[in-house]
């Protein structure tokens, strides 16, 4: 209904909130819907944006925007430099974020926080259904990343992660995770 991602064709795959906001937004005379289908990687910022648009969730967005961003390490980097190109400037350019409640709060750096809160916190999913993907688990990013972890994670069907400890752990010892493939 929104126009914006073949990922969801029939909207079953995000909350009817989402779904009409999107529809509402989509429908903006000044939308340049071209724009975000050329950039599909628009789509998950934009879905990020909703979270704080929608009462529901606001304070889910409010916890993400409390993570390491380690923005200041990043300005001007290449990866900064592409998320400007690929994300951030088509999605300034298509005016969807116009019609956002939080409109003139949302800047440059902002939406670069929010890129690198994703880059920096989040943790690839291999589901069942699916191929690779990434997901942002709040507290699971919390935990320090050691080379021996002490704790591993799994995602069951329903891509909640879940955490285990692979050794006893003592009292005052930190829970570590690794923050990528062990084998790698």
């Amino acid at each position: 209904k929104c126009s914006i991602s073949p990922m969801c064709l029939e909207c079953q795959t995000h909350s009817e909130y989402d779904c009409s906001t999107l529809m509402r937004l989509t429908s903006l005379p000044d939308v340049k819907l071209d724009l975000l289908k050329k950039h599909l990687d628009t789509y998950g910022l934009l879905r990020c944006l909703l979270l704080q648009e929608n009462p529901e969730t606001r304070e889910h967005f409010e916890r993400m925007l409390n993570m390491e961003s380690h923005l200041e390490k990043r300005r001007n980097t290449p990866i900064w430099q592409q998320h400007n190109k690929e994300i951030i400037q088509p999605l300034i350019k298509s005016n969807i974020l116009k019609g956002l409640q939080m409109a003139e709060s949302i800047n440059e750096d902002l939406l670069q926080k929010i890129c690198s809160i994703w880059d920096v916190n989040s943790h690839e999913i291999r589901a069942p259904d699916t191929a690779a993907m990434r997901g942002l688990y709040v507290n699971v990013s919390l935990l320090a990343h050691h080379c021996c972890p002490n704790a591993n994670q799994a995602i069951d069907d329903q891509y909640r992660m879940k955490v285990y400890a692979n050794r006893d752990i003592g009292k005052d010892e930190m829970v570590t995770n690794s923050y990528t493939n062990l084998l790698l």
